[in-house]
């Protein structure tokens, strides 16, 4: 397993809940920052092609993701 953790703006649980649906929509980061939107759907799809997964956990100010083999 390999696990990313980050300090920002964190992740409650209704942004966990949706954070890999496929009609979801990027949201700015912790200082305003813009993104696509499709780096962590295209994680999750290439993970899943190998079978492997990827889950996310959050707090506030806290983000961690995890790549279990």
């Amino acid at each position: 397993m390999l696990a990313v953790e980050n300090s920002g703006i964190g992740l409650n649980q209704e942004k966990i809940s949706r954070i890999f649906d496929k009609t979801s929509v990027s949201e700015n980061g912790t200082n305003g920052e813009k993104g696509l939107g499709i780096g962590l759907k295209l994680c999750l799809q290439l993970l899943e092609k190998t079978g492997n997964s990827l889950e996310a956990t959050g707090e506030a100010q806290k983000a961690i993701f995890r790549i279990v083999i």
